[in-house]
C-alpha cells in the first residue's frame, strides 16, 4: 500500500510542480492519503491568497504578514478538521520563494505567480468520514480547491469551496 500512496502522490504532483502554467488566483489543490491510521494532506495554494502577495517579501510589513500566515498555517485546526480522532504530527512548508529566490527569472511574469505548499502528516485512531476546510475563513480571496484523494478503501475526486468547504467519501 506504502508504494501504492507514493505513486500515486507522484502523479498527482506532477500537476503541482508544472503549476506555474496553470496557476489561477483564487484557486487551490488539496489531496488527500490514508494508509493505515496515517493521513497525509496536501495543500497547493497561490501565495496572493495567503499572504496578500507573491513576489519575496519587500518590507517589514510582508514579512510580519508571512510569519503571521505561516502560524496560522502550522495550526492545522485553522485550515483543515479531520475530526478529534485525528492528532497532527508534522507539519511541512514549501513554498516557490524557497527554491531559487536568486535564480534569474527570464520573464518578469513567472514571478509574479508563487505557490505554496504544505504538507500535513496526521495518526487518526478512528475512521475519517469528512474533511472540513478552514482555509475559507480567512484567506478570503480562495474561492475554490480542486480535492484528490486515495484511500484504503478507494479514490476520488472532487471539487470544494468557500460556499462548501468540506467534503465527506
Amino acid at each position: 500500500m506504502i508504494k501504492k500512496t507514493f505513486m500515486f502522490l507522484s502523479l498527482v504532483s506532477l500537476p503541482i510542480s508544472t503549476q506555474a502554467q496553470t496557476h489561477s488566483h483564487g484557486e487551490g489543490r488539496l489531496v488527500l492519503s490514508q494508509e493505515g491510521n496515517q493521513w497525509l494532506v496536501q495543500f497547493v495554494l497561490p501565495a496572493s491568497d495567503i499572504y496578500g502577495f507573491e513576489h519575496a517579501p519587500e518590507t517589514p510589513e510582508q514579512e510580519l504578514m508571512i510569519t503571521k500566515r505561516n502560524k496560522r498555517l502550522e495550526q492545522n485546526d485553522q485550515v483543515i478538521h479531520l475530526g478529534d480522532q485525528c492528532k497532527l504530527n508534522k507539519v511541512e512548508f514549501l513554498s516557490s520563494h524557497d527554491e531559487g529566490e536568486d535564480e534569474h527569472h527570464e520573464h518578469e511574469h513567472e514571478i509574479e505567480h508563487q505557490d505554496i505548499e504544505i504538507s500535513y502528516h496526521f495518526t487518526c485512531n478512528s475512521p475519517v468520514e469528512r474533511a472540513s476546510i478552514q482555509l475559507f475563513d480567512w484567506a478570503k480571496s480562495l474561492n475554490h480547491l480542486e480535492v484528490l484523494w486515495l484511500f484504503e478503501n478507494g479514490q476520488g475526486a472532487s471539487e470544494i469551496s468557500s460556499q462548501k468547504p468540506f467534503i465527506t467519501w
